[in-house]
């Protein structure tokens, strides 16, 4: 079962696998098979650089890795943390959900940075505001 929310029909979140799939398709040194993906924190040599848009007109400089290799294109966007009005890390980050819950409160999601080209996977609570890629269906 996918999680279709806010993306239109025929389309859905990503599940926490669906991203460890992505991020090993796009990874030029480890592969589906090595077992690094299940970690949490920064994880991987180069996904993260190759979904991210090229050069530092979105991005904080340096934009380590950029390459967008495959179009995916992310750009920085930012968080709102639970219970704040405003936006950070408005050019340095790009928060990206799963429709995998964590335990009661938590679900997992990918972080890109402008200074890694590994990719950071970890889990918080529902009720902060990151973005949202959908994925087409099968």
């Amino acid at each position: 079962s996918v999680a279709q929310g806010i993306c239109p029909d025929g389309w859905h979140i990503p599940s926490d696998l669906d991203w460890i799939i992505l991020e090993a398709e796009l990874d030029s040194m480890y592969t589906i098979s090595d077992t690094l993906w299940n970690l949490q924190g920064w994880r991987g040599y180069n996904a993260g650089g190759n979904m991210k848009m090229t050069g530092i007109d979105e991005w904080y400089n340096p934009n380590l890795g950029a390459t967008n290799k495959v179009g995916f294109t992310a750009v920085p966007a930012g968080i709102i943390y639970q219970n704040e009005a405003s936006f950070d890390k408005v050019k340095n980050a790009n928060y990206l959900w799963s429709s995998t819950v964590a335990g009661e409160t938590n679900a997992w999601f990918r972080l890109l940075s402008y200074a890694h080209t590994d990719v950071k996977r970890s889990h918080t609570n529902f009720e902060n505001a990151f973005s949202a890629r959908c994925l087409k269906d099968n």
